[in-house]
């Protein structure tokens, strides 16, 4: 080897030193035009420049490209003492013909320098000149520079030809980071695109980032024989580097960012299931290090079969882009594995390819000699609606362009969605014919649905049918999509079967469905002790769906029954009638309703009987309903709500007995009530339309018993909650009430502005008018309208309305005044204004000059328009 390229070192000195004299021998006229032209001046800064211009002129020549510079170029990439200037005049070599400059880039490859032989190796890459291959192919064993052997290799993938077929056999041999390499600069060569061995052995690659790539490159190439390697793939989706990496965190620990996926992963749990999210319920995890660490383990393992996932749908993708009888067999077998994540992989491969995968399973549904599972999991994947044919992004060669394979979908116009439906429906009913019956059966549920009609005559005959999983579904769809006809059947069904299962999927059937026709059966297994609690239950539950009141007497005697046999067993039925009694809102059930409140004994029955007499509005109920709410709370066995806070207090308001206001009065001043009560029976007061509940709440804000805290949360929203029903009560209370002896204290006049203010024109319109009406209105209660009119904002009516106020008898409301003014820019605030500072108050005439002095530095400041002092 040493031989050989010593020998080439000689033929590429000869080389030079003929294309130097023949340059050099160029015609006179040539010569003087090149001394002429920027190309001469640059070769000049090259040989003679100071080492910035000699690597700027470099870089110049490789752009221009002329003959002429490349002796010049030559000369600088191998003799110039400036590692930059080297290292621009070899780049620029790479832009000059191959044949004329590889063999120069080759000698450079066993330069001294580092930066000299990596310079070298990469600009053969971009030449992709293959005579260099054995050459880059030794620089990649022998090289004692990573970077040097990395783009040795890189460049040895872009060269192609021999240097190709001695990449694929050395493939399984190299690192991870260098099958990364070789993998990239292959797939950017576009001679190579025809051959798929490298990305077949790219598919035993050691990480499994490589390996996806291989097989979504695979499903663009085509090539059948990848099928075996893809399957492989499947069984065994992580390489060596993957488990090494996951081995290596777990002795190193949680990074912070691990910590910060645990929290993520747990907050996300707690959404899921309903719970309370609060900023410190992640602290554990810093000083609990062994339970961070078992956290650790289980993300870990989380990630690791996220990624086995994504290999998995890659090599089912991967099937469907071959397309071919064997990569269709094997995407065959995948979708019908009893292996879950088999089946969800090739499921996913078919939801994510666009109008190919639609047309895939299309030809799937209809062919008859594929087996029935398979045809089964077509016809549901494409019913359930996650196949688009719009979902296939465009996938090329680009490598960045095969890591994201999928897009988001795009939004389609409605005539594009319909002709969708329409084809999957006309597919669907094409099948109702099937020779396969359970095909057939099941195209027909599909059909209903989807609220087409096609598909209902047999789905009824399937109520008939031998497979009990059939039946249940039928019962389902048909409560759900099923036409008049459909009653009927579930009916029937229900009458005859004697199976509990079918039994209550008819029920909750015939309660979507609402027919009154049912009323009779289903009343009659409620009734009958002989039938299951859970069964009786769902006819209580549909009962209250069909919503027909004629039960009521039969579920008050069946109640009363129970009652006296044995309570404590059928307690959660006797709990379900009441709650039925609401549903139906049956008079003949308020009896009844009425003793369970008046029992008071236990919280589910008083509960649903408040409920239910709310929901029926029989105002006879209101005395018991009374009672109840003025004993001591009853509480859960969680100590947490309370009956008269959820049930009791929304029952009498819906009650709507004007005699309500007095309790709840009652409870909002009782002091050994519930923690929530008054709080709930003053939002309550807003639900009576009688004009007196509008009196008594906003006097509310004026009782001195009330705290400030709880007319501030509950007081002041439900005045608002009034709405224009509050208005008189508000302007009375502005104009009569004093101002609080402790200046900290609560003031009902400053709360009546700030409310009215909040209830829109007709409110705002009420402090106009008070405005006119100044001098009958208290100091205190003049101060904050004048700041209303400041949030009001420079309108011509907040203007006039505090020039007005600029005038008022009280020195203090004149200062406040003029301060206000000063956020007006208008003439006529400015003459309010000068007309200020004669007034006979000191303090007036200080603020007015402090406005006017404010008007005219910032007229039309947006950043403080009420002019207020901060």
């Amino acid at each position: 080897m040493v031989c050989t390229m010593n020998c080439n070192k000689c033929r590429h000195r000869i080389f030079a030193l003929l294309l130097g004299l023949l340059l050099a021998a160029g015609c006179g006229r040539d010569a003087r035009d090149l001394s002429e032209s920027p190309v001469a001046d640059e070769i000049r800064r090259l040989r003679e420049g100071e080492p910035m211009a000699r690597e700027s002129a470099a870089a110049a020549l490789g752009k221009e490209t002329h003959p002429e510079a490349l002796p010049a170029l030559v000369g600088a990439a191998r003799t110039d003492h400036q590692p930059r200037v080297r290292i621009a005049a070899i780049r620029s070599l790479a832009a000059y013909p191959a044949d004329e400059v590889g063999g120069e880039l080759v000698e450079l490859l066993e330069a001294d320098a580092e930066a000299i032989r990596l310079a070298a190796a990469q600009a053969l890459g971009r030449l992709r000149w293959k005579p260099a291959a054995e050459a880059l192919a030794e620089r990649h064993r022998t090289d004692p520079s990573p970077a040097v052997r990395q783009s040795s290799l890189a460049s040895l993938g872009a060269t192609g030809g021999e240097a190709f077929d001695l990449l694929v056999r050395r493939f399984p041999e190299l690192a991870s980071e260098e099958q990364t390499l070789v993998f990239n600069a292959v797939l950017e060569n576009g001679e190579n695109h025809a051959r798929a061995d490298l990305l077949i052995a790219a598919l035993e690659a050691r990480a499994a980032a490589l390996r996806i790539r291989a097989a979504e490159a695979l499903a663009i190439h085509g090539d059948e024989t990848a099928v075996p390697a893809l399957v492989r793939l499947a069984e065994e989706p992580l390489g060596e580097a993957d488990e090494a990496v996951r081995k290596r965190r777990l002795e190193q620990g949680p990074t912070r960012f691990d910590i910060q996926q645990i929290k993520v992963h747990f907050d996300e749990v707690r959404r899921r299931t309903g719970g309370h999210i609060s900023p410190g319920m992640h602290d554990w995890l810093e000083r609990d290090e062994e339970r961070a660490a078992t956290e650790f383990a289980k993300l870990v393992e989380r990630q690791r079969t996220a990624e086995i996932a994504r290999v998995r749908e890659s090599v089912a993708g991967a099937l469907l882009g071959i397309g071919e009888a064997t990569a269709m067999e094997a995407l065959q077998d995948m979708i019908t594995s009893e292996r879950r994540e088999f089946a969800g992989a090739a499921r996913a491969a078919f939801r994510n390819a666009g109008a190919e995968g639609l047309d895939a399973l299309y030809g799937v549904v209809a062919d008859s000699e594929r087996p029935r599972e398979v045809r089964l999991q077509a016809m549901d994947l494409l019913a359930s609606g996650d196949v688009s044919a719009e979902k296939k992004a465009d996938r090329g060669w680009d490598p960045a362009a095969l890591r994201g394979a999928i897009t988001a979908p795009v939004p389609r116009e409605q005539a594009e969605m319909d002709a969708g439906e329409a084809r999957l429906r006309d597919a669907l009913a094409e099948r109702l014919a099937d020779v396969d019956e359970k095909l057939a059966a099941q195209a027909a549920l599909h059909l209903l649905r989807r609220g087409d009609a096609r598909g209902q005559a047999l789905v009824l005959g399937i109520l008939n049918g031998d497979d009990p999983n059939l039946r249940l579904e039928a019962i389902s769809v048909l409560g759900k999509h099923g036409g008049p006809e459909a009653v009927g059947a579930v009916l029937s069904r229900l009458e005859k079967t004697e199976e509990n299962a079918e039994r209550m999927a008819a029920l909750e059937a015939l309660g979507r469905m609402g027919d009154a026709t049912a009323l009779d059966a289903v009343l009659a297994l409620a009734l009958e002790n002989r039938h299951p609690v859970p069964l009786r239950r769902a006819a209580l539950s549909t009962l209250g769906d069909i919503g027909d009141p004629r039960p009521g007497p039969a579920l008050a005697e069946l109640h009363a029954r129970l009652d006296r046999e044995r309570p404590d067993q059928w307690r959660r039925l006797m709990e379900d009638i009441l709650v039925v009694a609401g549903r139906i809102e049956s008079m003949d059930m308020v009896p009844t309703l009425v003793a369970e409140v008046d029992a008071y004994a236990s919280f589910g029955p008083v509960r649903e009987a408040m409920r239910a007499l709310g929901r029926i509005g029989d105002r006879s109920a209101f005395e018991s309903l009374d009672a109840a709410l003025r004993k001591r709370p009853l509480r859960t066995v969680h100590d947490v709500d309370q009956v008269a806070d959820d049930f009791g207090i929304p029952a009498l308001v819906d009650l709507g007995d004007p005699r309500g206001i007095d309790t709840l009065l009652y409870l909002i001043r009782r002091k050994d009530g519930g923690v929530n009560t008054p709080a709930t029976a003053i939002r309550a007061l807003a639900g009576f339309e009688e004009d007196r509940a509008s009196k008594v709440l906003v006097g509310l804000l004026a009782d001195p018993s009330i705290g400030p805290a709880l007319q501030e949360a509950a007081v002041g929203p439900a005045v608002l909650d009034l709405g224009s029903r509050a208005i008189p009560e508000l302007d009375r209370l502005l104009r009569e009430t004093p101002a609080p002896d402790n200046p900290a204290g609560v003031d009902p006049g400053m709360y009546a502005v700030e409310l009215l203010a909040h209830l829109g024109e007709e409110g705002v319109e009420t402090l106009f008018v008070a405005v006119g009406e100044s001098d009958a209105l208290p100091r205190h209660v003049l101060g904050r309208l004048i700041e209303v009119m400041k949030r009001v904002g420079a309108t011509e009516r907040a203007l006039l309305a505090l020039v007005e106020l600029a005038a008022h008898e009280d020195a203090r409301v004149r200062q406040w005044s003029v301060s206000a003014l000063g956020a007006f820019p208008q003439p006529r605030a400015r003459e309010a204004l000068e007309k200020a500072l004669e007034d006979e108050d000191e303090a007036v005439r200080r603020w007015a000059a402090e406005a006017l002095e404010r008007q005219r530095t910032r007229p039309n400041d947006e950043k403080n328009p009420t002019g207020s002092r901060s």
